[in-house]
């Protein structure tokens, strides 16, 4: 309850027991009254003891009595006295307001809202009682967002013009992750305070962030930065700001000023040491230094196991520690992303553990079935395990999400090419080319494919022109090498049946290693 609520209080009339004899007392209670209300109020409760201890009872006064106490933080005193005067006058609303602040500081709950709603019934709906029963919904012991929002919205139906009011609306909506909902009554808060703090700027920042819209989201970090400059929470938005549009490198620049500031938050430098991982001045170790910070903070910041992962996956190449810490990340994340998914089974297809990889893909593409890299790691598994039914699928929930994607469409060609099917070769080989036709030419490996395809159909004038387009082209070892058997098979059959082609040469010259194996 706010101190400057005692402007509001005063409008209320005077309520005093009928026995109540106008003595000295009355008079001791009103020079408290003098002094409550030019905010002495030390003296004014003096004033008032000493008018109870004459005899002196007013509802009134016990209010004004357990008000003070309330401002002094003693809270015992605070109820016995708002009690007190509930006791001469139960509709005292504005008590059974102050009563259910002080039991909600007590942590009793249903008092709590026991007597905000008393408050409101005797017509006590000013914005302290409306918020103070919505916070209630909001805490564990009584949790009801519904209810929440209810009276969130009674608060701005009675203050149109608050900030306050758009605020607490903005902010149930923001913990409850609903970042979109909640940015318009956080920029309505805005444009009516008259001194928008750095809370109020630092929610609207990070709304704009979880929506994409960096550039506003950097904006408010800024107007962060111009309210307190050398405090590292500016720094800090900033920095997450461009860390989760995934510029790493001025997420690390902003991390380091707001580590100058002495930041004490452990997901900061957890994550600057990511960008020392995957910035463009990659620092083993500074990424250990700032990893262990963290740890040091917070050894519970789970997103410290999730980079200690990172650093010896692409730093160290380390994989079997790598997997040790994204699985202590994996224990301790209840919402693990889909980025740490791809590289933990990433890191166990390294490491040949392929049914575990294949597992944990399942879980992820429950979460994440848009993201087609989960996709592309699933289809890689399913290959390694010979399980070419449910490759097969996954190719084809992947074409599915985007037919033009040429990783999808490859997937496609390249798995029609290798299928065991002898008495439907020919048919096979047909399907292998349409997929590739699909496919732009900027894609070399379906070169290989065509290659492939044409000699096995015997069309060897196609097979020669694209094989020589492949060989010729940039950047193809790699899938020479995950192929040697296939590309050695080829060199032979066509230094059986074509000795002088021109394409023997170019085996020689570029691939002499693999065609002697």
């Amino acid at each position: 309850m706010k101190k400057d609520l005692k402007d509001n209080i005063l409008k209320f009339p005077s309520v005093r027991n009928k026995n109540t004899q106008h003595s000295r007392g009355l008079s001791l209670f009103n020079e408290g009254f003098y002094f409550y209300k030019t905010n002495k109020d030390t003296i004014a409760l003096k004033k008032f003891l000493q008018a109870e201890n004459e005899g002196f009872e007013s509802a009134e006064m016990f209010f004004y009595m357990g008000f003070i106490y309330h401002i002094f933080e003693e809270y015992d005193n605070a109820e016995k006295y708002c009690l007190k005067a509930i006791k001469i006058n139960d509709e005292f609303a504005i008590a059974h307001s102050l009563l259910g602040y002080i039991y909600y500081k007590l942590e009793n709950i249903k008092k709590s809202l026991k007597h905000y709603l008393k408050a409101e019934e005797y017509g006590c709906c000013d914005a302290d009682v409306l918020e103070g029963i919505s916070r209630i919904y909001t805490h564990p012991k009584n949790y009801n967002f519904l209810k929440a929002m209810e009276y969130a919205n009674k608060q701005i139906s009675y203050f149109p013009q608050s900030a306050d009011a758009y605020y607490w609306k903005g902010y149930l909506l923001f913990k409850n992750i609903e970042y979109e909902k909640a940015l318009p009554y956080l920029l309505k808060a805005e444009k009516l305070s008259t001194h928008p703090e750095e809370d109020l700027y630092y929610k609207i920042s990070y709304c704009y962030s979880m929506i994409d819209k960096t550039q506003n989201a950097l904006e408010y970090a800024n107007k962060i930065i111009f309210l307190q400059k050398d405090h590292y929470l500016g720094y800090y938005r900033k920095g997450f700001t461009y860390f989760t549009s995934g510029d790493m490198d001025h997420a690390q620049e902003n991390f380091l000023l707001a580590d100058k500031y002495n930041c004490p938050e452990a997901d900061m430098y957890a994550r600057l040491a990511y960008t020392f991982v995957y910035s463009s001045t990659k620092d083993k170790e500074k990424a250990f230094k700032y990893v262990n910070e963290a740890l040091k903070l917070n050894n519970k910041e789970t997103e410290s196991y999730y980079v200690l992962g990172c650093i010896y996956l692409d730093i160290e190449n380390d994989y079997k520690t790598a997997v040790k810490y994204f699985r202590l990340f994996y224990k301790k994340e209840p919402y693990p992303s889909a980025e740490f998914y791809s590289n933990y089974c990433y890191t166990l297809i390294q490491l040949h553990q392929y049914k575990k990889a294949n597992k944990y893909l399942d879980e992820a593409l429950k979460l994440f079935n848009k993201e087609e890299y989960l996709y592309n790691q699933k289809i890689e598994v399913t290959g390694k395990l010979k399980n070419y039914k449910e490759q097969y699928k996954t190719i084809q929930k992947l074409y599915n999400l985007d037919r033009t994607n040429p990783n999808a469409i490859y997937d496609k060609a390249a798995y029609f090419f290798n299928r065991k099917r002898k008495s439907r070769k020919y048919e096979q080989y047909l399907l292998t080319i349409k997929y590739c036709s699909k496919l732009p030419d900027e894609i070399y490996d379906k070169f290989a494919l065509l290659g492939f395809c044409y000699m096995n159909i015997n069309n060897f004038e196609k097979s020669f022109y694209y094989m020589e387009k492949f060989l010729n082209s940039p950047s193809i070892n790699e899938i020479i090498d995950g192929n040697k058997d296939v590309f050695r098979r080829y060199y032979k059959k066509l230094v059986k049946n074509f000795p002088n082609e021109n394409l023997i040469k170019i085996f020689k010259e570029n691939y002499s290693t693999i065609i002697a194996e």
